[in-house]
């Protein structure tokens, strides 16, 4: 992931296939915010509530790598 001014971008890179990228501009999201704390997670957030036995989530991450500039 990577922000610049209101560009989110998100790149999903796997070996093999060509990388996954997507900008989204946030201008309107709300989220635009000059100054305003941002965070990321990296996780499984299974929202089936169904209580079935057999319900499952899965992820896989083998590199996750974060910095932040200033610029």
């Amino acid at each position: 992931m990577k922000v610049v001014n209101n560009d989110l971008t998100v790149t999903i890179s796997r070996e093999g296939k060509a990388d996954v990228v997507k900008t989204i501009d946030m201008v309107n999201s709300g989220y635009d915010k000059g100054g305003q704390y941002m965070y990321f997670k990296a996780g499984v957030y299974n929202q089936n509530n169904t209580g079935d036995a057999d319900d499952y989530v899965q992820a896989t991450f083998y590199s996750l790598e974060k910095s932040h500039t200033n610029n």
